[in-house]
């Protein structure tokens, strides 16, 4: 699918060559601007937008178009999904405060607790599926492995304690902290969280779980979410089209996320909203292929 997009971007890269030979110097002018407009850099919120265009012609799925398709969503699904997008916003909050690895301890924190709380596990020893590792620039990086050790991360934590939901979030925290510094050689590279950074994690985490979203439907959730950090709305928008998708259409869940993936890093995005999408949909999908299969 990659090689037929690049392809395609070729043919059309030469094709519009070959007009511009031709054209007047208005038309030039005109394809100037046309450039420019093209160049400019794509929000997070266009970019939502190109990916329910491209849901909506591919997969006949898309978020806005829940209730035509289905009208009672199964409890189980919007649950699982609720599970999903309260993962994403533990990575978003730990992101903001400690960069990738505030990411994967503080999406992790909150995957735990919120997994627990809503029984997704059953048993006390649990075996979390081990997601594909996308990569999102020219070379492996350990920020694409966020994903793998998020699953990683969470399935030690709940084996070492089923009621983890109990904890503080500031002792899981440094918990989860401490299982990254022991497993991975990139999370013990990088800079330490520092003590403040760690306070804030576990502080957003606190008011995350906190929330009672039983009675509540996935997109109130949603819109709770946001409402406590509006700066993390459009990229909660993001994620809960990219859920719809995973969840209510026919997709192979490894192969949706590529294209996505694909579609996040050949934008032409500020830098750190890129970071930020490439993060919370590797947490979505990671968490999905565990929400899926229990």
């Amino acid at each position: 699918m990659k090689r037929d997009k690049i392809l395609t971007f070729g043919f059309a890269a030469l094709f519009a060559a070959g007009l511009l030979s031709s054209c007047s110097q208005e038309d030039v002018a005109a394809g100037v601007d046309l450039h420019q407009e093209n160049n400019k850099t794509v929000t997070v919120k266009e970019l939502t937008e190109r990916l329910k265009v491209y849901n909506a012609n591919v997969y006949g799925v898309t978020r806005a178009s829940q209730e035509p398709w289905m009208p009672n969503p199964e409890l189980s699904t919007d649950l699982k999904m609720k599970i999903v997008v309260a993962d994403v916003k533990g990575g978003i909050r730990g992101y903001r405060h400690g960069g990738w690895l505030g990411g994967l301890v503080g999406a992790a924190v909150s995957s735990l607790v919120k997994a627990v709380t809503d029984r997704l596990f059953g048993s006390k020893r649990v075996e979390l599926s081990n997601p594909t590792v996308f990569i999102a620039g020219v070379a492996p990086a350990f920020s694409d492995s966020i994903g793998y050790y998020h699953n990683h991360l969470e399935g030690m934590m709940y084996n070492m304690d089923n009621n983890s939901n109990l904890l503080t979030s500031a002792s899981l925290l440094s918990r989860a902290d401490s299982i990254m510094l022991d497993t991975s050689t990139g999370y013990a590279a990088a800079d330490r969280l520092n003590g403040m950074q760690k306070a804030a994690i576990a502080a957003d985490a606190d008011v995350v779980r906190s929330i009672d979203s039983s009675d509540m439907t996935f997109d109130e959730y949603c819109g709770k979410l946001t409402s406590l950090n509006p700066e993390d709305a459009d990229y909660i928008d993001f994620v809960a089209e990219y859920l719809y998708v995973v969840n209510y259409a026919n997709v192979d869940i490894a192969e949706y996320t590529e294209e996505v993936m694909f579609m996040i890093n050949n934008a032409n995005a500020d830098v750190e909203d890129a970071s930020l999408l490439n993060s919370s949909v590797q947490v979505a999908y990671a968490s999905s292929v565990v929400a899926n299969g229990n």
